[in-house]
């Protein structure tokens, strides 16, 4: 009963913390009018979220076919222009004409998409700086005030380092690839050797970057956690045998709070981590539909296309890949480290 009564006031004065007014726009349409109180009820809150994803699959998945069709049909034109094409100057130009109309067509997506996850980068930036001092004052409350203020300075240090890092290189560096792979395909592979080694850089800054992330977040858990369990046993133990008469009440009472505290926090957090999946949701469904969308139109290009048109399709393709991939480590940083806190030692 004293957990109820203490868990309904904190929830009154607290629960605005983690308040729809600080759910970014993007998440929105997914999250509609959920709120962090609703999770008690997961059975409907899953319900509704799945429902609101499937029905958002629709958009990105055509438009990304879209795309696809607009770059293979570039691909069939140019392979026509170099089949009409009277002497090697005219199948040069054809192959020129080719790249560039690739290019173009692929343009519109590959920058929305770039678009939208520099937003994202952004809305994970906002967020997090509103619900990680949230979930991490109730983790403290909880029983785990060591590691929660460590965690939630690893944490915020290690977010903001994953966040510019994909915002000042890898987010340039697509288009770059994008850009290089165009000139390498326009003079006969040129500048393969650059763009093989500008990919292999991308793809070791997002493997770097995630795990150096986890090893630190890991770390920071590894060595605070031994603390929190040994300061909360002393105080529950100093409160019994030192306060005269009222010690073991008080006791008593701190540990309702504590598990009422607990209970905010995981309540909390399991609103964050769905604020977080749907921020990206969007943006990584659309990429990822983009980047399969391209594999497969470099895959039937092939059938009639040059290899210098059809390794330019794949490579746009790679390029969307990236920025998957580097949509999914932002959002998994964040989702790392809201659910460290809610497995911290109460």
């Amino acid at each position: 009963m004293k957990r109820i009564i203490v868990l309904i006031i904190l929830c009154f004065f607290l629960a605005p913390c983690a308040s729809a007014e600080e759910i970014p726009d993007a998440a929105k349409p997914i999250i509609g009018d959920i709120e962090a109180g609703d999770v008690l009820d997961p059975e409907s809150v899953l319900r509704s979220i799945g429902q609101r994803m499937l029905d958002g699959l629709t958009e990105p998945i055509a438009r990304a076919m879209k795309n696809a069709s607009a770059v293979l049909i570039c691909a069939v034109l140019a392979s026509l222009g170099d089949t009409v094409s009277l002497g090697r100057s005219g199948a040069g130009a054809a192959k020129i004409a080719g790249v560039l109309g690739i290019t173009a067509a692929a343009g519109s997506g590959v920058g929305g998409i770039i678009g939208s996850l520099a937003e994202l980068c952004a809305d994970i930036r906002a967020y997090s700086s509103a619900l990680l001092p949230t979930v991490a004052s109730a983790a403290a409350a909880s029983g785990a005030p060591a590691s929660a203020s460590a965690n939630l300075a690893a944490a915020t240090l290690c977010i903001n380092v994953v966040l510019a890092a994909a915002e000042r290189f890898i987010i340039p560096l697509i288009s770059v690839l994008v850009a290089v792979a165009t000139a390498s395909a326009a003079f006969d592979g040129a500048l393969r050797g650059v763009f093989e080694m500008l990919s292999r850089t991308a793809r070791w800054l997002i493997i770097g970057l995630s795990t150096a992330f986890t090893a630190a977040i890991g770390f920071t858990k590894i060595v605070s956690g031994a603390a929190d369990e040994a300061a909360v046993k002393a105080a529950r133990t100093a409160l019994s045998t030192l306060v005269p008469v009222v010690g073991r009440t008080i006791s008593d009472a701190s540990e309702a709070v504590a598990g009422s505290f607990a209970v905010l926090k995981n309540t909390t957090g399991v609103f964050g981590i769905l604020v977080i999946l749907a921020l990206a949701y969007t943006p990584l469904v659309t990429a990822a539909a983009n980047y399969l969308g391209y594999k497969l139109a470099s895959s039937l290009a092939q059938i009639v296309a040059g290899p210098e048109i059809t390794r330019l399709i794949s490579d746009i393709g790679t390029a969307i890949g990236y920025a998957a991939a580097t949509a999914a480590v932002s959002a998994l940083a964040l989702f790392i480290c809201v659910a460290g806190f809610m497995g911290t030692v109460t």
